[in-house]
């Protein structure tokens, strides 16, 4: 009985696992989620209270930090030293062998040094001196030796307490012969300041020399800054006179240059110099058309009855001829004509003065291409006469 009931529990086990092999449901696709549709009015009641922010403590927020820099300061403004001369002006003739007083207007500081100086226009330094600088301005003092006659220039300069150049202001002087005169002196009356001369004609040099001893003469025209001899020459002088000689200036030179006369050798105790600048154009040059007497003089006195030669050079004359014009004061004519100029220049009337003519006698002497209204280069020069005796 007991073996009966084992087997039919034995075959409805069997049976039941038979059944749950066969029965397996199918796989169920995988469907896209559902998209939740927006709440109602209904629902939203339903949902959690949210958080008021209006109230809610800000947090902070991390930032980037540039980097700190350091802080700058604004310098102070520095003003630039400033020199100016204001007396003498520029072209002011200082006295030979005198004293002469400068001053100007400066911005400075304590410390800083004023220097004045005198320099030829050949760069011989001539002389120098300490000014006194003062709130705005400064003054000084120079002392002029009697040995350099003719431009110069004056130079004030202002330098810090190391000797260092800060800035400087220079004007053009020239240097001449005046009362009371040294004793000993050398002067330049031609070539005149600033002549236009032309290459390849004469150049006259004519002055004064006050000597005890005289010495031994030397013309030169330098160029390249004064530095270098172009043509030059040498003659002797027993004492005190007035002198005059020429020179021919080389056909190959052009440009500024210097008209120098001096005495004995540099650096010697009579030492003395006279300069003056020019300037030298080619031959045939427009530019290098000008006139200068040789004789007579300006200001030079004759005596009615006399025949003196008028002479001088003509610097690329047009056409190789120059007009001459001589008149006594009161308008008498005492010559009208024209006369050639050769190769170097030269020109020369014999000129007759009557012997009642009295005063001065005015000699103009014009180049020019056939317009005497026009002329290309003129010049002038005032004589006295006295009647004969």
């Amino acid at each position: 009985m007991h073996t009966t009931r084992t087997l039919i529990l034995l075959v409805l086990l069997l049976g039941l696992a038979a059944c749950s092999e066969a029965a397996l449901p199918t796989p169920i696709p995988t469907a896209a989620p559902p998209v939740p549709a927006s709440p109602t009015a209904d629902e939203s009641e339903a949902l959690p209270a949210t958080r008021d922010l209006s109230t809610a403590t800000p947090q902070p927020q991390p930032t980037s930090q540039e980097p700190t820099r350091p802080a700058t300061r604004t310098p102070t403004p520095v003003i630039a030293p400033i020199l100016s001369i204001g007396s003498p002006a520029p072209g002011a003739r200082l006295p030979l062998g005198g004293e002469v007083e400068v001053s100007g207007f400066t911005y400075s500081v304590p410390g800083m040094i004023l220097q004045l100086g005198l320099t030829s226009h050949t760069g011989w330094a001539i002389a120098t001196a300490t000014g006194e600088l003062e709130t705005g301005s400064w003054r000084g003092t120079l002392q002029i030796p009697a040995n350099v006659y003719g431009s110069a220039e004056l130079t004030a300069a202002l330098l810090d307490a190391g000797g260092g150049l800060l800035t400087t202001d220079t004007i053009p002087v020239f240097i001449e012969l005046a009362e009371p005169r040294p004793e000993s002196y050398l002067t330049l009356i031609r070539p005149q300041p600033d002549l236009i001369a032309a290459a390849g004609h004469a150049l006259y040099f004519d002055g004064n020399l006050r000597s005890d001893t005289g010495g031994r003469m030397h013309v030169a025209v330098l160029m390249n800054d004064c530095q270098e001899e172009v043509t030059d020459y040498s003659f002797m002088l027993n004492g005190s006179t007035f002198w005059q000689v020429y020179v021919i200036l080389p056909e190959n030179v052009e440009g500024p240059a210097c008209a120098v006369v001096t005495k004995d050798e540099p650096g010697s105790e009579g030492w003395m110099a006279a300069q003056v600048p020019l300037t030298i154009y080619p031959r045939d040059d427009e530019r290098g058309q000008s006139i200068a007497f040789a004789h007579p003089s300006a200001g030079q006195r004759f005596t009615g009855g006399q025949t003196i030669n008028v002479n001088g050079v003509a610097y690329n004359a047009p056409n190789g001829e120059v007009h001459i014009n001589v008149t006594t004061e009161d308008g008498r004519v005492l010559a009208d004509t024209t006369v050639e100029a050769d190769r170097n220049g030269f020109w020369l009337l014999e000129l007759s003065l009557p012997p009642d003519a009295d005063g001065l006698i005015q000699v103009q002497v014009q180049a020019s291409l056939g317009d005497p209204l026009s002329p290309s280069a003129t010049a002038q020069l005032i004589f006295n006469l006295a009647p004969a005796q």
